[in-house]
Formats: structure tokens, sequence, C-alpha cells
């Protein structure tokens, strides 16, 4: 009597899974891009990237132009601390610690502006790599899009198609693709 009941419930459920499969919708197109091949090859990336090396050489310039100065006191100071008196040596010294610390002020100063450009820049770019992917996405009518490397068979390569997009500046914003 076991048996008939375990084989039934055994039977009931192939019943379901079978008619579950045979009721699914369609495996869903998805789509894969190289985001690596798409930051070398993106022209505009490559301008955003030179700018943004000019300003770093340009506040490293004045950076350098600061730390120069401050060597020059504190050589200066060091070819006259024989004559000075200990009041006068340490009034020096303390003027270098300030001036090291006014350097070391402006170094982070430079640094937070940078970096601050930076994330503008790249968010700007982020945003229209992924118009564009958007837009390819919803012009092949592909449902889910990946980085390559997470791919390991199948899927269809946008890659080429998304560059095309950015490179000719025609990423316009796009309806999204069904799943995003």
């Amino acid at each position: 009597m076991k048996k008939i009941g375990i084989v039934g419930i055994a039977i009931l459920f192939l019943i379901a899974f079978t008619f579950n499969a045979a009721s699914a919708k369609p495996v869903e197109k998805i789509g894969v891009v190289n985001m690596q091949k798409i930051l070398n090859d993106f022209k505009e990336a490559e301008t955003v990237n030179d700018a943004l090396q000019k300003e770093k050489d340009a506040l490293q310039d004045k950076l350098d132009s600061e730390q120069e100065k401050l060597k020059k006191k504190k050589d200066s100071i060091e070819q006259k601390v024989a004559k000075l008196t200990d009041a006068e040596k340490k009034k020096a010294a303390e003027g270098l610690n300030t001036d090291l610390v006014k350097l070391q002020d402006v170094f982070q100063q430079y640094s937070a502006q940078l970096r601050e450009k930076q994330a503008d820049a790249y968010k700007k770019l982020e945003d229209k790599i992924l118009e564009a992917i958007n837009a390819v996405a919803a012009e092949q009518a592909i449902d889910f899009v990946v980085e390559k490397g997470v791919v390991f068979v199948g899927g269809d390569d946008i890659t080429g198609m998304v560059l095309d997009k950015l490179n000719a500046g025609a990423a316009k914003t796009p309806k999204k693709a069904k799943g995003k």
C-alpha cells in the first residue's frame, strides 16, 4: 500500500513538472559585452583620460613648485644654522614644520579635486556606455546583457555594435530592453 502511495505521488510530480516545462516561456536572449574592450576603444574615454592626465600633471607641477620653494627655504636655513640663536633655530624649525603641513594640506586638496574630477568624468562615461548598451539591446531584442567574462558559452557578443554606437555619438535615450 505504501509503495502505491509513493509511486502515485511520484507520478503526480512528474506530470506537474512535465506540464510546467511544456508551458515555460522560451529561453531569453542574452547579450555579452567586453567592457575592457569598450573602455580601450571608446574614443571619448581616451579623450577623458588624456584630459585627466593633463589635469594631474598641472596639479603635480604646482605641488612640485611649492615643494621646491620649501626645499630652498630649508636649505637657506641650514646654511645659516651655525649663526642662529637657539630661539631663532626653534622659530625656523616651527616655520618649516608649518610650511610642510601647509604643503601636505595642498597635496590633499589637489588629490581630492582630482579624485572628484575623475569620478565625475568616469560617471559620465559609464552613463554613455550603459545608454549605448541599452540601445543596442533594445535594437537586437536582447533580454539580458552581461560582462563577457561571466559567460563561458553562448550569448550574442554586442561589443562591436556598442562601440560603433558610442564612437558615432549615436547613443540616444533608448527604450529599455526587457528585464532591465
